[in-house]
């Protein structure tokens, strides 16, 4: 099949999005279907062996610095045809914004099947817009407004959650709903881990009796990192030989970091800001428990790493597919339990493991292939359906209004 994948989100934000985009890609790719990228352009223009850049990169101006995000406007004419060129059968996507809006009305353009992606729940990044009450219900409305009216008209809407997928029930009633979850990138090699883990623990200054709690994404608001730090501050001035690993950029890291100094627990935290993914997985390795204070996640890449690698993990939202409160993890119904709890759980290697092992069982099914199958399954499907409807599909494309040369 010929596939493209238009996103808002581009190298070198690191996100949920961009790394399912990635991942995406390279699985159809090594599946033997064409893809294209549609995505705002790298800042140098350029990507890197692991993330290339996208065939259709787009001028790009920031938007949200603070949460890493451009916006990058393109014209629906210019879209449906560079589409148009490249013999496009599905149209699949990832965001909401400028791009994906466009990717949108570039398919209906075309009369292409297009299938969407949820992967944010935009009611917990309400705070990055100026408003004067951004919690306030008529706020949540008028958005919950947009993304009905983005949603209409899709052949199909992927749900990477059960939370996602009563959201979008919710939101387009009448459209098909499938429940795909994310998968799991394959752990690197061992040997490659290994040098890794030695890498980091010098880099980090960790000492091999260090017991260490982990978190790992983006430094902002919404993933409540500063209430992490304040609820496990007491618990790490009272044990000398645990340290929280925190890792992740963002428009937070400076102000986090500032607090670490303030309060005086430069001894016991570690901030490094982004690492390279090879460092990330050594982390993971590194670590005992995986703590995470966020409760506007929708099936995160990081918690599903966390849990391949056979982590505990301890978290504050309850309705996270992998964690099972008792089997796979602990949910904590405050940020103080949810420090109690990871102590305790360091305190505790029996469980710890016990926990550790049902987490890495929740996460055995999310193998990339699996995931590739459910998305080719949905492409085919969206395929066949349009061209039942649409008998010209077969044959012609329907015209494509001529761009204007500049």
């Amino acid at each position: 099949m010929r596939i493209a994948l238009i996103t808002d989100c581009t190298h070198p934000t690191r996100n949920g999005v961009t790394r399912m985009v990635e991942l995406t890609r390279a699985g159809l790719v090594a599946h033997g279907h064409r893809v294209v990228v549609v995505a705002p352009r790298p800042p140098n223009g350029v990507g890197t062996v692991d993330e290339p850049p996208p065939d259709l990169a787009l001028r790009a101006w920031p938007l949200l610095p603070s949460a890493q995000l451009t916006a990058a406007p393109v014209r629906v004419g210019r879209l449906a045809g560079w589409l148009h060129d490249h013999d496009i059968e599905v149209v699949h996507t990832h965001t909401e914004g400028l791009v994906g809006a466009a990717g949108r009305a570039a398919a209906r353009r075309l009369d292409l099947p297009w299938v969407h992606t949820l992967h944010t729940f935009y009611a917990h990044y309400l705070h990055y817009v100026r408003l004067p009450s951004p919690s306030h219900p008529w706020a949540t409305h008028r958005l919950e407004g947009v993304l009905r009216r983005f949603l209409s008209g899709a052949d199909r809407l992927i749900a990477p959650s059960s939370t996602a997928a009563q959201q979008l029930a919710r939101l387009a009633p009448a459209h098909h709903v499938v429940q795909l979850p994310n998968a799991v990138p394959h752990p690197p090699a061992p040997a490659l881990a290994s040098a890794a883990r030695t890498q980091l623990r010098v880099q980090l200054e960790l000492r091999r009796q260090d017991r260490i709690l982990l978190t790992v994404g983006r430094v902002a608001a919404e993933k409540r990192c500063r209430q992490l730090l304040t609820a496990l501050a007491p618990q790490l001035r009272a044990h000398d030989d645990i340290r929280l690993l925190m890792i992740g950029g963002g428009g937070e890291l400076k102000r986090l970091r500032a607090a670490v100094r303030r309060t005086g627990l430069e001894r016991y935290v570690r901030l490094p800001g982004r690492l390279p993914y090879p460092q990330v997985r050594a982390a993971y390795d590194l670590a005992e428990v995986y703590v995470s204070a966020s409760v506007s996640e929708n099936d995160p890449l990081t918690l599903l790493e966390a849990a391949q690698a056979g982590l505990a993990l301890v978290v504050r939202q309850p309705d996270l597919d992998v964690v099972v409160d008792g089997v796979s993890g602990v949910v904590a119904p405050t940020d103080d339990g949810l420090a109690h709890e990871a102590v305790r759980l360091l305190d505790e290697p029996s469980r710890r493991l016990e926990l550790g092992s049902g987490a890495r069982q929740r996460v055995g099914r999310r193998s990339p292939s699996h995931h590739l199958a459910g998305l080719e399954a949905v492409y085919a499907e969206v395929v066949v359906d349009a061209r039942r409807g649409h008998p010209l599909r077969t044959g012609v494309r329907p015209p494509v209004p001529q761009r204007r040369r500049r």
